[in-house]
């Protein structure tokens, strides 16, 4: 289908006047902002009637150009919505989004959803209203302009550094980040850094005495004048409601959403001498449904709207919106008005707000997000009232800002719009440690597994169905894009986390996937709908008031926090043959699923001899169940509790080096007393990567074997096997290997001379060493290959393994802990971290290609949406915030129950609100409250 082309020219052009007006708008504000610092400066003087009415004329003049200007933006907002609703013509707003490039993501922002029936009990419902709400997201603070006094505490500042007066300095930051946040704080030292800021600290000698610091010109705002607002929102809603078995019962469209929402009483454009309602004419739609509706905002469904909606797709069964349960209620919007460049960069613009105000972050893996018994969550308002770091803190952290450049580049947001200063946990590499982990414990946990479950028996390569070079094919993708834990950072705004996950449509498949590629996601099909009925029969969920169901979920974690295990005395291998007299381990659901896997291979057939795994040498589930892993640590055994895990912020010693087993271990990699001894070691990290680095050196040595030419058959890996080695006196000798350990013993004249080929490859590795080379986020898996790319064929894979046992060695026992277990996790259950895998690879495809561009949408949905027949409440409460509503309804109650007396009676009206916040103000400037109250 070819891309629908919309000409966006004349819109950006009304767009770009709407801005124009707005700046005009921003400088009145500074105006009457010093105009009003005037007038007050001269009350407080004493000034005679004449001066100061002449003054007070002069403002008044200024309000109502003010409010003329205004009024013409409101206006000009009109113009736009006009033009970009010319763009629908006659369309369906559905066609519009073939006007996306399909070569660029779509970035779905979540959003508030709120449903009502209405009319409501004891009348019949016939119509579903849907409110919107932009989350926090969205929702921005912050003013690119100063208020007075955050300017002189900005300056106050700036001076005591320059006078070399720390402690004042630091009290300064102090009080300013109580005051307006840590966030607000460190941007008001950041903008008013000092034009001369090299010279700090030395002595002036024109002048005598210390160098005076040269501030930049910053534009003023009155703290009235800044204002809450809602950005980046879509073009319009659609509301989609799913019946039982996701049958589409209706679509509805809403009205355009304008560019910017206001979220907050425009104070400056109040009268004085007229009470006001809080929130009227824009922000009507905050509190009025009617109003929401002229915004976009929300949406009305209708009985008669579905059944014309039934009618139009030949739908001959109803649905009753009064007594039919929608099973899924999905709200979604794209903005398709602007090109990907363009929401790029204001997305970029956004999140730059977010960091300057209410505080931009990345959440590490494993914070709490609630408050518990044992530990607080991992975020603290009273945090966020601390100075932020100074530039000795920072200068500590690593210069690699892996989390902020793998968002940056996940979401094509242009490098300078967003800089890492202020950011906080932009340096975290979570991602980076996991593909660490999975490189390092490929080989002896789940590449084993492949290798050895699902090949015959001593079968020569031609005869496996998983090759050796498919195996490390196999690899190679998970290294790159398999992430159980995300591949993306953990996002936060203010105190909202937000996780960014990409995805693809289920049936999605690559135009330029290969045959690995085409594999996968043959086994994954076959794997999805049994994956799909598991979880409907095995994960919990929060309904009907289940509370057994609500404490397993609340206990939950990320990844699993215990092992188990079960005893094995030979290894499964794939047979040619049924098993004797009908004894199949199997079940019959487990065999059936075999045999489709093998399937997908193209090796199963109907004929009488088919391969069958047989599992053997493993007792059958029950009655014989898998034995717990108990008293044994994941990492690192706690230095009080040996059984226990050591803190998550425990870093292993540097000395004896032996403390460190994972740096150790790298060092001495082909030392097989030290991983014969790791493999019984006291934690089940360190026994699964001795027995990993066993595996990969036995590979290289068969590698090294298979290369030489000197052998016509490759040994298995664990079986007997023969193994024809051309001898000196070129006649031919057999011998028989049974072990790994057995092949490294053997001698090849032609390629290790007098070594044998254990010998071999442990000169090889330390003649031709490998050094991690430092690289993007982004860029991390390419870069370890690449990394060993000049060493021998046979040796990269084995190298490679210790260049990532050696980055691990430097991680800490928590990072280490979610790394080990999401890695096992990935490889035993974790079906929907291969499904992600996809998703991830098309995403750096798109990148590949266009590293910049993104386009910008929201989400919402509600499941199980039924009307309600009771009867209603005391009365809904509707606010802009959580807290806002909190408050209200506790008031309320106050009132509710104490009416007689007239307590909590307390009207919240704009000129209550703002004089409030006037009294604030002021003592915010120290001044007295006696004072405030004579004003």
């Amino acid at each position: 289908m070819p891309r629908l082309e919309l000409n966006l020219s004349g819109l950006n052009q009304q767009r770009t006047s709407l801005l124009e007006l707005q700046a005009k708008q921003r400088q009145l504000d500074s105006d009457l902002a010093k105009q009003r610092a005037t007038l007050d400066a001269a009350l407080r003087a004493g000034q005679s009637p004449n001066v100061t009415g002449v003054m007070r004329a002069q403002l008044e003049a200024a309000q109502e150009k003010r409010s003329a200007l205004d009024a013409r933006r409101r206006d000009m907002q009109i113009g736009v919505d006009r033009v970009a609703d010319g763009l629908l013509g006659e369309r369906d707003p559905a066609q519009l989004t073939e006007a996306l490039d399909g070569g660029q993501p779509i970035a779905l922002l979540p959003m508030r959803l709120e449903t009502r029936y209405f009319p409501t009990f004891p009348e019949t419902p016939n119509s579903l209203r849907i409110r919107v709400y932009p989350d926090d997201i969205n929702i921005i603070q912050h003013s690119a302009a100063l208020t007075d006094s955050e300017r002189q505490a900005g300056m106050d500042y700036w001076r005591s550094q320059f006078l070399q007066n720390n402690g004042e300095a630091e009290r300064i930051t102090r009080d300013l980040a109580l005051t307006h946040g840590r966030s607000r704080c460190a941007w008001i030292v950041r903008v008013l850094t000092p034009d001369n800021a090299a010279q700090l600290g030395q002595d002036d000698p024109q002048n005598g005495g210390l160098v005076v610091p040269q501030f930049p010109d910053m534009p003023s705002i009155d703290a009235k004048a800044k204002q809450t607002r809602a950005l980046l929102l879509p073009d319009r809603w659609c509301a989609i409601g799913y019946a039982s078995g996701r049958r589409e019962v209706f679509r509805v469209w809403g009205k355009r959403v304008p560019d910017e929402l206001s979220l907050s009483p425009d104070w400056l454009n109040l009268d004085d001498k007229q009470r006001e309602a809080l929130f009227d004419g824009e922000r009507a739609w905050l509190v009025d449904f009617d109003a929401a509706l002229e915004k976009g905002m929300a949406l009305q469904v209708d009985q008669s709207s579905v059944n014309e909606f039934l009618r139009r797709r030949h739908d001959a069964r109803s649905f009753n919106l009064a007594t039919d349960t929608l099973e899924r209620l999905i709200v979604v919007g794209l903005e398709w008005t602007k090109d990907a460049t363009q929401s790029a960069e204001e997305l970029a613009e956004l999140l730059a707000a977010q960091r300057d105000s209410e505080g931009l972050g990345f959440v590490p893996l494993g914070t709490p997000t609630n408050n518990t018994e044992l530990s607080p969550s991992g975020y603290s308002q009273a945090e966020e009232r601390n100075p932020p770091s100074n530039a000795s803190e920072s200068a500590q952290l690593p210069k690699e800002k892996d989390a902020l450049q793998l968002l940056t580049d996940a979401l094509g947001l242009p490098a300078d719009k967003l800089t890492a200063e202020g950011i906080h946990n932009a340096h975290l590499a979570e991602q980076r440690t996991q593909l660490h982990m999975l490189n390092a414990l490929w080989r002896g946990t789940f590449g084993h597994y492949l290798m050895e479950l699902w090949n015959p028996s001593g079968a020569e390569d031609s005869e496996r169905l998983l090759k050796m070079p498919t195996l490390y094919a196999l690899r190679r993708y998970a290294v790159s894009y398999l992430r159980p834990a995300g591949a993306l950072p953990l996002l936060r705004v203010a105190k909202q986390p937000y996780g960014i996950l990409p995805i693809v449509g289920k049936a999605y498949s690559g135009v330029g996937d290969g045959v690995l590629e085409s594999g996968i996601g043959k086994v994954l099909g076959v794997l999805r709908p049994i994956w799909e009925i598991a979880v409907q029969q095995k994960v919990p969920l929060l309904k009907d008031g289940d509370v057994d169901k609500a404490k397993e979920i609340l206990q939950s974690a990320a990844w699993s926090q215990t092992a188990y295990y079960r005893d094995a005395a030979n290894l499964c291998l794939i047979q040619n043959n049924f098993f004797p007299d009908g004894l199949n381990p199997q079940k019959p659901s487990k065999e059936g699923l075999i045999q489709n896997l093998l399937a997908t291979f193209g090796v199963m057939s109907n004929s009488g001899s088919l391969p069958i795994v047989s599992c053997t040498s493993f007792p059958p589930d029950p009655p014989f169940p898998a034995v717990q892993l108990t008293g044994v640590p994941w990492v690192l055994a706690d230095a009080q509790d040996q059984s226990k895990e050591a803190p998550a912020a425990t870093t292993f010693a540097t000395t004896p080096a032996q403390a460190n087993y994972l740096r150790y271990m790298a060092n001495n990699i082909t030392n097989d007393a030290l991983l014969n001894s790791y493999q019984s070691g006291p934690t089940l990290l360190q026994a699964l990567l001795s027995y990993s680095v066993q595996m990969e050196r036995h590979d290289a040595v068969a590698s090294n074997e298979y290369l030489s030419l000197a052998a016509n058959k490759v040994a298995s890996v664990a079986a007997a096997g023969i193994l024809y080695v051309e001898a000196r006196q070129e006649n031919v000798m057999h011998f028989a290997v049974n072990s790994p350990k057995e092949l490294a013993n053997v001698v090849i004249p032609a390629l290790t001379g007098n070594a044998t080929l254990g010998q071999y490859v442990a000169q090889s590795l330390a003649m031709q060493p490998a050094t991690l080379q430092a690289s993007v986020a982004s860029k991390a898996s390419d870069t370890l290959f690449e990394s060993v790319k000049h060493i021998f064929p046979a040796l990269r894979d084995v190298s490679t393994v210790k260049l990532s046992i050696g980055y691990l060695a430097d991680r800490s026992v928590g990072e280490l802990n979610w790394a080990l277990k999401s890695t096992l996790d990935a490889f035993s259950y974790r079906l929907d971290a291969w499904y992600s895998a996809r998703a991830n690879r098309r995403l750096e495809q798109l990148r590949a290609k266009k590293p910049t561009g993104v386009y910008v949408g929201g989400f919402a949905w509600v499941e199980n949406l039924k009307a309600d027949r009771r009867p209603d409440s005391d009365g809904c409460l509707l606010a802009p915030s959580l807290a806002q509503a909190a408050s209200a309804a506790l008031l309320r109650s106050g009132f509710m129950a104490n009416h007689e007396q007239g307590a909590f009676n307390i009207e919240l009206d704009s000129q209550r609100t703002r004089r409030a916040l006037d009294i604030l103000q002021g003592l915010t400037r120290d001044q007295p409250l006696a004072a405030l109250y004579g004003y």
